[in-house]
């Protein structure tokens, strides 16, 4: 039943996505967006052979770009303000209604309380960033997950790299 769940949501997701996406017209070198396309606020969904399930697309929560962190790390790399200046920008497009929850991880090594406390460091310190770039921090919570939540489960430099990430959702009310 979870995994039905889960199904459902992610298709909600890419069908509302779908649906938001502004269309583009190329006119020599300029692009032209298509400014009158309205989302629909509603999306029916049919998985396998059971009755169709409504999932209001206002409500739901949407992942934005990640950033990730160097090994004991919490500050941010050019690379990471570059990303959640970009994100800054999409929660601004929401308005005021969009909450945002921001979500520190970390990789395996290290006790649990150290990478709960460094991703709890990861998440405050995104928060305070989007709080520079212009955002109501009254509007962002923060979590920590520390290595509960891993993308990636190989004992590899590069795995650890992908787990030491924060990232960022965002819901309108």
């Amino acid at each position: 039943m979870k995994n039905l769940v889960k199904i459902v949501l992610v298709l909600c997701l890419s069908l509302g996505l779908a649906a938001c996406k502004k269309q583009t017209k190329q006119s020599g070198d300029d692009m032209m967006m298509d400014e009158n396309l309205a989302a629909p606020t509603t999306v029916d969904v049919t998985v396998e052979d059971t009755a169709p399930v409504v999932v209001d697309v206002q409500n739901t929560e949407v992942a934005l770009r990640q950033v990730n962190f160097a090994l004991d790390r919490y500050n941010l790399s050019d690379t990471a303000k570059k990303i959640l200046a970009d994100n800054a920008q999409l929660i601004k497009a929401k308005g005021s209604n969009a909450n945002v929850t921001v979500e520190g991880h970390c990789d395996e090594r290290g006790t649990i309380a150290y990478n709960i406390a460094l991703g709890d460091k990861r998440a405050t310190e995104v928060r305070k960033y989007y709080g520079r770039l212009g955002l109501n921090t009254a509007n962002i919570t923060t979590v920590s997950y520390g290595e509960e939540k891993p993308l990636c489960f190989e004992q590899t430099e590069s795995c650890y790299s992908k787990n030491r990430r924060a990232e960022t959702l965002v819901s309108v009310k």
